[in-house]
């Protein structure tokens, strides 16, 4: 089990892998650290239209939470 998550303030979103290494995300309860709701997979497919900064942002947040759990980074 990966139990460590990672906030990205950025976005205002909280991180997390579940037991087979996909990234989840829930976004920030306003004025905390806590998830306003459920996790929910990042679908990496939605995201190819968005802005650069926003995708590099997600990218960057997994690798950090991989090495964070022990994890290989992945190259991107």
């Amino acid at each position: 089990m990966y139990n460590k998550t990672l906030i990205n303030y950025d976005l205002g979103c909280i991180y997390k892998l579940d037991d087979e290494q996909d990234l989840m995300y829930a976004p920030l309860k306003a004025g905390t650290n806590q998830p306003a709701r459920e996790f929910d997979y990042v679908d990496h497919m939605s995201l190819l239209g968005e802005e650069e900064y926003i995708l590099d942002s997600i990218n960057r947040s997994e690798n950090q939470l991989r090495v964070l759990n022990g994890l290989c980074e992945i190259k991107m």
